[in-house]
């Protein structure tokens, strides 16, 4: 069956125009046609009925002008003026025959009919008294009894009148009938072009209420579902019968808000996503800029306890070249007492004095070994510190405090030698060669011992510049780690400003609303 909303909106203003328009043409027709028998009428009352009796009255006024030119005549009495009445009444005659021949075939009754052949046959009666006058007065009878004023041309004259007087009253009345008919022509057109017009302005206002209806209460539709979609409230269920262009138009919103559903759903959970994850990473960054400014704390002391370490190290390596220096004086006294104990027999006394200087540098030699023996703990102690990097350092003073307590133990066998040198002094001919062997040794321990100082001079040289190097590096480190606890502290910054856009975002998808969503 043929529905309304399967037109479009084209062809319902088309239909609609077009009917309005066969309306129009309509009512226009029933004027037209209302117009026409009005004109007929009209064109009737002129042809038929004032233009007769325009003829029937230029005859009456050629008979009554002949009539006049002969009592004009007749009261001059002058035969001269006969050819000219004549020449009038002639000119006068064509005239009426002319206007009587126009008039003749425009007869539409019998009565007027036979009106119009009795005025024929009184104009021929006439015409025939009028030359009998003429006659008379051309012989100079100018007589009216025998013309104008007699009976028979007066009784004629009568008859002539009250037949045009016939012919008058049944044309007016003909034109009156015509007039009636008119009126009634124009009353009718008028009430049936009314009825049209009524009945066209109320077939055009259903057309406009219907077109209305079916136009404007879709775009409203269309429009509340624009204005919901405008206010955030999405997911709406569109359902569309209509084939128009206000169905398209529906149907495009129904797209558009199913769309923009899955957009909005997608953009929450995005949002929802980047909010979590700038909670943790803000989490992980406040975390690790807490831990930088832990290592980048470490860090000073570590600094702080390697200046220290390098002091120490420095200064037991000006110990250990001090040991050195003395290990070299030991040496010297050892083969200086070498050369003593060859001189021994004669020179008892510089032994014994050799013997005390002896003791005296085997006793600073014991005091360096045992500062050496407290550097080198110091230093194990500091490499433990150090962890890893100090392991290198860990095993050269343990070699350092290892050879440190050699130094000591051998420094304590000569103390025992000297002393028993000291107690054998009166016996010191025959211990000489004792006494030789024993410096022999001797010589080559205070030698072993300035190899070995030398060695860990050399070695807390190396020590040193190995720990000024660490320390620049903890130095860089140092500086690499407050740069890292700037850049964790930029980067924290950044994932709270990302935290607080991801906040902003989902206050602004908070604004559409789902239908039927949890939570909407």
């Amino acid at each position: 069956m043929f529905q309304l909303s399967s037109l479009t909106i084209r062809a319902k203003l088309i239909a609609g125009l077009s009917a309005c328009s066969l309306l129009m043409l309509g009512i226009g027709l029933i004027g037209a046609h209302g117009e026409r028998n009005i004109n007929i009428n009209t064109l009737d009352i002129y042809q038929g009925d004032l233009i007769p009796i325009l003829h029937i009255t230029d005859a009456r006024q050629s008979v009554h002008a002949d009539e006049t030119a002969l009592d004009e005549m007749l009261l001059k009495r002058n035969p001269s003026a006969v050819d000219a009445t004549r020449t009038r009444i002639e000119s006068d005659k064509s005239s009426a025959d002319a206007a009587w021949a126009a008039y003749y075939p425009m007869i539409s009754s019998d009565v007027e009919r036979e009106a119009a052949d009795a005025v024929v046959g009184l104009r021929r009666k006439l015409d025939d008294l009028n030359q009998q006058a003429l006659t008379a007065a051309a012989k100079g009878d100018f007589d009216p009894a025998h013309s104008v004023a007699s009976a028979d041309y007066v009784a004629t004259l009568k008859s002539f009148s009250e037949r045009i007087g016939i012919l008058y009253a049944e044309n007016l009345g003909q034109a009156r009938d015509s007039y009636e008919s008119s009126q009634v022509a124009y009353r009718r057109t008028l009430i049936v072009s009314a009825i049209a017009i009524v009945a066209g302005l109320l077939i055009a206002l259903l057309l406009l209420v219907a077109l209305i209806r079916a136009v404007a209460t879709p775009i409203r539709q269309a429009a509340a579902l624009a204005d919901a979609i405008a206010s955030g409230e999405l997911n709406h269920v569109v359902n569309v019968t209509r084939h128009d262009e206000v169905g398209h138009l529906l149907l495009a919103l129904g797209r558009m808000d199913e769309q923009l559903t899955g957009i909005v759903r997608e953009v929450r959970r995005g949002a929802q996503t980047v909010d979590g994850a700038a909670r943790q990473l803000a989490q992980g960054n406040d975390d690790l800029s807490s831990r930088a400014q832990e290592q980048a704390s470490s860090l000073e002391e570590t600094a702080s306890a390697m200046e220290e370490m390098t002091t120490s190290v420095q200064q037991n390596a000006t110990h250990a070249r001090d040991a050195a220096s003395l290990a070299a004086s030991a040496l010297q006294s050892a083969h200086a007492g070498q050369e003593v104990t060859r001189e021994a027999a004669l020179a008892m006394h510089a032994v014994e004095a050799s013997s005390h200087r002896v003791v005296d540098v085997i006793s600073l030699i014991d005091e360096l070994a045992f500062q050496t023996n407290l550097l080198a703990l110091n230093a194990a102690v500091e490499a433990a510190r150090a962890g890893s990097e100090g392991r290198g350092f860990a095993v050269v003073a343990a070699e350092v405090r290892r050879l440190a307590q050699r130094s000591a133990a051998s420094a304590k066998e000569i103390r025992v030698l000297i002393s028993d040198v000291s107690d054998k002094v009166t016996h010191g001919n025959a211990l000489v060669g004792l006494s030789a062997s024993a410096l022999q040794d001797l010589v080559e321990q205070v030698r072993r011992t300035g190899v070995l100082v030398e060695e860990i001079a050399t070695a807390s040289a190396e020590q040193s510049a190995g720990i000024e190097q660490v320390d620049g590096t903890v130095a860089l480190l140092d500086e690499a780690t407050q740069h890292t606890a700037a850049l964790v502290e930029e980067a924290a910054a950044s994932s709270r400003s990302l935290q607080e856009q991801a906040a902003e975002l989902l206050a602004r998808v908070d604004f559409f609303r789902i239908r039927g969503a949890v939570g909407d």
